[in-house]
């Protein structure tokens, strides 16, 4: 299955299999249709722009995942750098998914080790914001699989 949803002016090298940096990865689904976009690939040169790790579009029949991942390998220390992250990933999206794609928003966030009670009440109230929708931010342990939710597809 093609993604037209996606423009063609992004460089093929910065697609990649795997969602790891470090200690800190997610599990895929096998057979999912799905792109892995590497924001830290030097050919987007992003380097002086706050993103996120990586933005993983699933394809589910007519509709497009859109979901960005920060991964965190420690423990999540500031909630609002970490939102930020994952809201300047999407501000980059902008650029690569085309006009009027029908899409649902999921990011995530992955984290390794425990953080204080604080930082997760923090993160559940942030929203991420991307072409009108609103979303708050999933977090999962480095390791786990996708969610439930995109494992569907």
């Amino acid at each position: 299955m093609p993604f037209s949803e996606l423009r063609s002016n992004i460089p093929k090298d910065c697609f990649v299999k795997k969602c790891k940096r470090n200690r800190c990865g997610l599990t895929l689904n096998r057979g999912a249709c799905r792109k892995v976009l590497d924001l830290d690939h030097e050919e987007l040169n992003l380097a002086n722009i706050k993103r996120c790790d990586f933005l993983l579009f699933i394809k589910n029949k007519q509709r497009l995942f859109v979901v960005p991942i920060e991964l965190k390998s420690g423990a999540i220390h500031d909630a609002r750098d970490a939102v930020d992250q994952i809201q300047g990933g999407l501000n980059q999206a902008n650029r690569w998914l085309n006009q009027n794609v029908n899409f649902d928003l999921f990011p995530i966030l992955a984290y390794g080790k425990g953080s204080h009670r604080i930082i997760y009440d923090k993160l559940r109230i942030h929203k991420v914001k991307f072409r009108g929708k609103e979303k708050k931010i999933k977090l999962v342990r480095c390791g786990s699989e996708l969610p439930q939710e995109l494992s569907q597809t």
